[in-house]
């Protein structure tokens, strides 16, 4: 054989995203079996199953409530709604992210013994985790009646928005599956980081308490620095609709748009360039 030839199948070509891509849609019934693994072992526990979607949400409101409407702040009811989504809403971000970084190793016997792309993992764990953002969604729903801001058409865009958030989450989550499968620790970062994450988005607070506090410190750029944060947008574009019953403003539906296709497509190339060699490790 001739020097510097290579013989045919020696060496596997790496994937690229668009195959990654490609595979996880020819596989998409290994997607739904995974999927319905993780939510059956979510729920399968407990005796109310799926019904603790529902109640879950609708259970946490209630703290809150509590908490912000009553012993604390007395926020105005219809502010209560913004705090219902934006813990729905990081909630999914959370345990996505969070679940995300185990996947590939609580998987690792399967990894071992059978051959499918790996990617179908995060992809899994962000549909089952969806799962739960969509009943926090139903529950909004008599909330918002509740809470005085019915359901308006302005709410037919909260679909387009929520796949938005699909869409960055999943990116995060190939970040955190590629990583938590060579540091067993990126657990505990995540906890505090995702921590510190939820409070400094405009969660349990108005953007405009931010707003204010830098023009009061007459330092514009603290503000500036702060709709850096892809949740802040993304919060923001979902408080147009719900609370405000209007259509979110442009920029932040273009702000969190942004951050989701950087996301996903980081996320996608890390992934997918160090797949090949995943089940080595897990």
């Amino acid at each position: 054989m001739a020097p510097g030839v290579l013989v045919a199948g020696t060496r596997k070509p790496r994937p690229t995203m668009i195959g990654t891509l490609l595979d996880i849609w020819k596989k998409r019934v290994i997607v739904s079996h995974f999927v319905s693994t993780l939510l059956t072992s979510s729920y399968r526990t407990k005796s109310l199953g799926f019904v603790w979607a529902l109640l879950d949400p609708l259970l946490f409101m209630c703290v809150y409530y509590l908490v912000f409407g009553y012993l604390i702040a007395h926020r105005p009811r219809d502010f209560m709604l913004h705090i219902f989504i934006g813990v729905i809403s990081f909630r999914f971000l959370n345990r996505t992210i969070s679940q995300g970084a185990s996947i590939l190793r609580s998987q690792g016997g399967v990894i071992k013994e059978i051959s499918f792309p790996k990617s179908v993992l995060p992809v899994s764990v962000m549909l089952a985790r969806l799962f739960d953002l969509a009943a926090g969604w139903i529950v909004a729903i008599p909330l918002a009646i509740f809470f005085g801001a019915p359901p308006n058409g302005a709410w037919l865009v909260l679909p387009g928005l929520i796949l938005i958030q699909a869409i960055f989450v999943t990116g995060l989550c190939f970040l955190t599956a590629y990583i938590g499968v060579f540091f067993a620790d990126v657990q505990n970062i995540l906890d505090v980081g995702l921590r510190l994450w939820f409070y400094m988005s405009p969660v349990l607070y108005p953007i405009a308490l931010v707003q204010g506090k830098a023009a009061e410190l007459n330092q514009p750029i603290i503000y500036q620095l702060y709709l850096l944060n892809p949740m802040t947008s993304m919060l923001q574009a979902y408080e147009g609709p719900v609370q405000l019953g209007q259509l979110p403003e442009p920029r932040f539906v273009i702000g969190a748009a942004i951050a989701a296709v950087v996301s996903f497509v980081v996320g996608l190339f890390v992934f997918s360039r160090a797949e090949g060699q995943i089940a080595k490790y897990v």
